[in-house]
């Protein structure tokens, strides 16, 4: 998988998408779990890539996981 900007990463996030669809048993086409799943991960990974953090991919992909468990603030 390729992440970073261009077709490459959406390529890379849907793959990822439909793996995290098939292992949970979800729908891809009526379920958003599998997207969000595959966002918050390339997420981190391109947090990773933009090489400001020094952090360890597995750990910022874990943090990635524990900001978004509780959902996101009221506006």
């Amino acid at each position: 998988m390729a992440w970073g900007a261009g077709p490459g990463s959406a390529n890379a996030e849907a793959e990822l998408a439909a793996a995290v669809a098939e292992r949970t048993g979800t729908d891809l086409t009526t379920d958003m779990y599998p997207r969000l799943v595959a966002a918050a991960a390339g997420t981190a990974m391109q947090h990773y890539l933009d090489g400001g953090d020094p952090t360890p991919i597995e750990q910022l992909i874990t943090e990635a996981f524990t900001q978004i468990t509780p959902g996101p603030p009221p506006p």
